[in-house]
Order: C-alpha cells, then sequence, then structure tokens
C-alpha cells in the first residue's frame, strides 16, 4: 500500500513504524495500552470484536467523545460494562487528525481514571503536543476538557 489516505490526511504518510491490520488481536498482541479511535456510535459493536483480544488490565484510552445514543451512557460507562478488567481513561483537545499531521495540535487533554489508566499518561502528548491532565473523566468523555 501507499500508506497515504488521500480522501483525509492528503500528502501526509503514516510512519512506517505503523502497522496496518483489520485483525484486534494483531493490532493488540503485547499492547501494553489500546487506543480506541472509533466514533463513539460504534464504540460497542468495535469493543465485541476487542474485548475478547484486549491484554489483561491494559488501559483502553477512548479517543472519541460523546454519548451512545440507543443507551445514554458515556463510553466510560460502555468500557466499564463490557470491559471491566481494563482501566477507561479519556483523550480530549484540540487533536483532529489534520491539526496533529501538520503539528498544529498543542495540547492534549488526558484523563486517568484511576491510577492503573494513568499508566497511558506519559505516552500521551509525547513530542509536539503539550499534555495537560484533568481530573473530569465525565466531563472529557462527553463534551471536551473543561474550561
Amino acid at each position: 500500500g501507499t500508506r497515504l489516505n488521500a480522501r483525509y490526511l492528503p500528502g501526509v504518510a503514516l510512519d512506517a513504524r505503523l502497522s496496518i491490520t483489520a485483525d484486534a488481536g494483531a493490532a493488540t498482541d503485547g499492547a501494553s495500552i489500546v487506543l480506541a479511535a472509533v466514533p463513539a456510535q460504534a464504540l460497542r459493536a468495535a469493543l465485541l470484536d476487542l474485548v475478547p483480544v484486549l491484554p489483561a488490565a491494559a488501559p483502553l484510552v477512548l479517543c472519541a467523545k460523546g454519548i451512545e445514543a440507543s443507551s445514554g451512557k458515556l463510553l466510560s460507562a460502555i468500557v466499564a460494562e463490557m470491559a471491566p478488567g481494563n482501566p477507561v481513561s479519556a483523550l480530549s483537545g484540540p487533536s483532529f487528525a489534520a491539526d496533529v499531521a501538520f503539528a498544529a495540535c498543542r495540547t492534549a487533554v488526558f484523563n486517568p481514571e484511576n491510577e492503573k489508566s494513568g499508566r497511558a499518561s506519559p505516552f500521551i502528548g509525547r513530542g509536539r503536543a503539550k499534555r495537560s491532565e484533568s481530573p473530569v473523566c465525565a466531563a472529557i468523555s462527553s463534551a471536551g476538557p473543561p474550561g
């Protein structure tokens, strides 16, 4: 493949160190943290495939925000229901893919819901973006960072 997504990120090649797969087991094999970068309304369906292969106790970082329309639940509540052994965190901020790719993203707000999910913290916002932490998981996962 070309490692390009001309439709959404024209001119940006994905790093050669990234593996691309549709196999949830292959994607999570040996992972110490897992980023769930799916739309809010697709999270439950994605977790049906992901949970059976999710590494035990690996923090799951939600990269979308919103409320599931069919249940009225926050995304973190869906993870708690479907993957109770995996701590959940929320990531938010002005971090659209194009902003990150073109270095326009300057802040990522990360919320470790508990100490175990905080293990993902050093990996969030490394490099060009500044990372700040917020104790307000419900606000981040439903509406974005407070302030």
